[in-house]
């Protein structure tokens, strides 16, 4: 949720009458476009998500200024891909080009929590974000170095007519996204809607057949898996062709579907799409399914279980197995994703040591430093003149960073939107050896809890400050710990003349030594 300043003010006003309102607008426009049938009926909201009416003038303020930007990244994104269509059409490409738009790869996302969040990656592990601290950040949201994330609401209205929102999987708010296919030289039929049921792994099968390339069973001496897709060519110059892909599974988080010849059957679990890191569990076999009839019932506003019981019986059968074919058994209790079945890199080890050099390594490749004392202690030798960043962790967001400003040895520690500890050391270090020392002493037992942070240079003391709470889980999801630069977005506001990632010059890094306490 970034967008430039002009075209964020464009959609000013624009959507202060809320989310509520925005789906009635919603599904009206889609009825006069043809893009949903006439019938369909607009869903409820679920009464977890507050009304747009019941939000405070402050609250109101800032969620709609959190649609004016999404709308203004999505605006300006849309102008970015035309510059893509201008281009291929001033060389002659355009009409030979299969063109694929997909709008999204789930449903809106309510990781932003019910009010949403100035700093996404703090507020979706339950910092301590308050009303007046997204207030106060109004004015920057969408601007450089920011975070931000829209509220729930916002990811329901997304989604209209449809139910739920991204991570539910068990229903077509989640799932169900708009594309547009385009191909002038080998789609003859005038511009329409095709309502054949597709999924996204029907598109490598499309590529394929319309390049005329036969399904490769051997790539790279590694016999391949079949595709579970089906080419969606055949709709192409035929809106009223038969459905072709006619039964595919849906499960995230323990929330599962199946659809199959237009019906579709659905399991929501547990886990609210706003409480990223819930610890509810729940048994499977407690789930409630629903079952709808899509060729009659395109939002799932009106579940035929309790009429259709073999029906639904059948279909969950047939989700098993498709389930068991697809590895996704046994069902879990999964709060987030955890790469299940994958090796940890790290694994128990609590000291981890890197050299100069040291470039991309995600944070989950590193000792776990969630809910512990810390420390990151890094060895270097100065010319006397030595700056730039020695190791850093994280990015804009959250992190930590040890650098050297000028010859004077820095640490910051960013804790999202919350506070940003800044320690600096008291002269430029002189030529010759030298330690830097980051720790951070942990208050108590808990997820997220506060704690010391200390900085030491030589072995002595530097400064030290207290904040009022800790990452639980992580700092990013996106950025990653490097040594002698900091990639991505900076950690910390380092000078402009030491240039991008502010690299370390003027003398030479030993090793950065991570030990979880």
């Amino acid at each position: 949720m970034q967008a430039p300043r002009d075209w964020i003010e464009r959609f000013k006003g624009q959507f202060d009458s809320g989310w509520d309102a925005m789906r009635v607008a919603t599904l009206k426009r889609q009825k006069a476009m043809g893009i949903v049938p006439a019938n369909t009926d607009l869903t409820a909201r679920d009464a977890q998500l507050p009304a747009w009416a019941t939000l405070s003038p402050e609250q109101q303020r800032v969620a709609a200024r959190q649609m004016e930007v999404y709308a203004a990244f999505l605006a300006h994104t849309d102008a970015q891909v035309g510059k893509l269509i201008a281009t291929l059409k001033a060389n002659g490409q355009f009409d030979n080009t299969l063109f694929f738009y997909i709008v999204g790869d789930n449903g809106g996302s309510g990781e932003g929590g019910l009010h949403g969040s100035g700093s996404y990656m703090g507020a979706i592990q339950g910092m301590p974000e308050t009303d007046a601290i997204r207030l106060a950040g109004l004015d920057a949201m969408g601007g450089p170095g920011t975070y931000p994330h829209y509220a729930a609401g916002w990811a329901w209205a997304l989604g209209a007519p449809l139910p739920w929102m991204k991570t539910v999987a068990s229903h077509l708010g989640s799932t169900r996204n708009g594309m547009v296919v385009n191909w002038p030289r080998g789609i003859s039929a005038p511009a329409g809607i095709r309502s054949q049921f597709g999924h996204v792994n029907d598109i490598v099968p499309t590529i394929l057949e319309a390049a005329h390339i036969a399904v490769p069973e051997v790539v790279d001496g590694i016999k391949q898996k079949p595709i579970n897709g089906t080419s969606l060519v055949y709709s192409f110059n035929d809106a009223k062709a038969p459905e072709r892909h006619t039964t595919q599974y849906f499960e995230v988080f323990g929330h599962r579907a199946l659809y199959h010849d237009g019906w579709m059957a659905s399991a929501f679990h547990t886990r609210l799409p706003w409480k990223a890191f819930s610890l509810e569990q729940k048994s499977f076999e407690a789930d409630k399914w629903e079952l709808y009839d899509l060729s009659k019932d395109f939002s799932q506003a009106h579940d035929l279980a309790a009429k259709q019981p073999a029906r639904l019986a059948e279909m969950q059968a047939l989700f098993m197995a498709e389930a068991a074919a697809n590895d996704v058994l046994p069902l879990a209790n999964i709060i987030v994703s955890t790469g299940r079945g994958l090796p940890s890199i790290p694994g128990k080890r609590m000291v981890m040591r890197f050299g100069a050099g040291t470039a991309g390594i995600p944070e989950s490749a590193l000792p776990k430093t969630y809910n512990r004392s810390f420390s990151v202690t890094a060895t270097l030798d100065s010319a006397g003149s030595a700056q730039g960043v020695v190791a850093a962790l994280g990015g804009s967001s959250a992190g930590w960073s040890l650098w050297l400003d000028a010859g004077v040895p820095v640490l910051t520690y960013r804790l999202f939107n919350i506070q940003t500890v800044t320690l600096r050391g008291a002269a430029v270090l002189a030529a010759g050896s030298h330690q830097l020392r980051f720790d951070f002493d942990y208050d108590g037992k808990g997820f997220g809890k506060g704690g010391t942070v200390r900085w030491s240079i030589d072995g002595a003391v530097a400064g030290s400050d207290h904040v009022p709470a800790s990452p639980p889980g992580l700092y990013t999801i996106d950025e990653s710990f490097d040594v002698g630069r900091d990639r991505g977005s900076p950690v910390a506001d380092y000078p402009a003349a030491g240039g991008l990632g502010f690299g370390f010059t003027g003398g030479s890094i030993g090793e950065v030594v991570i030990e979880a306490r």
